[in-house]
């Protein structure tokens, strides 16, 4: 049975957000705060940090930890542009259903070498291939990392292609959740080489994304 509401949000009939923030939450923030600062460490990558807790139209906490420059004091701000992660694969769903409405694909449940011929990786374990909604499920079995694993420079879809083709699947497709950095580039990059016009998958996502939501400060590309 799912827990009664009240359970769920436990604050959303506690407080207007006009009014003062009951105890325990306050404690909650408080703790989350500390949280956070205990983890900034320059020695291990972790120079800084930036979070907000939003409640309906207000800001909970906001808070700016760390330095955004080893060799001095830089403290961040709302301003700092941090690396977006895997809020990108967001994107890649977006694209696939998009590319859904317009016709370019006929179903997610479509095998994605359908699309992308080049792409084939071993199958132990049913030797099917992976689908599209597999991939963007976390249920396809693929591993975790592309070949060249975290720093993919110079490298093109042909040379990550013929890697593939020496591995395999480490779980069989659909048949239980395991997270795959690779799914998404996979996803990302070979529907959109196969089929977009003249596009790439960093053009398309700035044209149909990041432009329609006023998103000015995120980017492919570091700039001044």
């Amino acid at each position: 049975r799912r827990p009664p509401r009240s359970t769920l949000f436990p604050y959303t009939t506690l407080f207007r957000s006009s009014e003062k923030l009951p105890e325990q939450l306050s404690t909650g923030l408080k703790k989350i705060d500390d949280y956070i600062s205990s983890r900034v460490n320059k020695t291990v990558n972790l120079p800084a940090i930036s979070a907000n807790v939003f409640y309906q139209d207000r800001t909970l906490l906001s808070l700016h930890k760390g330095t955004k420059v080893t060799t001095r004091e830089d403290i961040p701000d709302d301003q700092t542009i941090y690396r977006i992660g895997s809020v990108t694969k967001v994107f890649v769903v977006l694209m696939v259903y998009k590319f859904y409405e317009e016709g370019l694909i006929d179903s997610l449940d479509d095998p994605l070498s359908k699309y992308a011929p080049g792409f084939y990786i071993q199958n132990p374990f049913t030797g099917e291939n992976v689908t599209i909604r597999q991939i963007a499920s976390q249920m396809s079995g693929l591993p975790r990392e592309a070949p060249c694993f975290f720093i993919c420079r110079n490298d093109t879809s042909e040379e990550q292609l013929q890697l593939l083709k020496n591995r395999s699947l480490i779980l069989p497709p659909g048949s239980m959740p395991s997270y795959s950095n690779l799914g998404y580039a996979l996803l990302g990059r070979l529907l959109s080489e196969n089929l977009l016009q003249n596009q790439t998958f960093e053009t398309w996502v700035k044209e149909n994304i990041l432009k329609p939501l006023n998103m000015t400060r995120t980017g492919f590309e570091i700039t001044a």
